[in-house]
């Protein structure tokens, strides 16, 4: 399986994002951003899947708002497997 950084590696400029570090708000909100906008993953099916609100992805997505750590890796790996 291709890794994420592999898939969302590409859109790090266009999105602005500057951390390769998988751990850091700043990678986690672009890789949701990029997961929603360049290969369209529905934010429903995200929203469904962690049981939140559809405004808590897009909260997720411009970093206003960041889960706890080890929800956030388990976010990164389903967003890998989606993508």
């Amino acid at each position: 399986m291709e890794s994420l950084d592999t898939k969302i590696g590409p859109y790090f400029e266009k999105y602005d994002v500057n951390s390769n570090d998988p751990t850091s708000q700043e990678y986690f909100s672009g890789a949701v951003k990029i997961a929603l906008n360049e290969y369209d993953l529905p934010v429903l099916e995200m929203a469904t899947e962690f049981q939140v609100a559809d405004s808590t992805i897009g909260r997720w997505a411009n970093g206003a708002a960041i889960p706890h750590p080890k929800l956030r890796q388990i976010i990164l790996n389903w967003i890998a497997e989606k993508i």
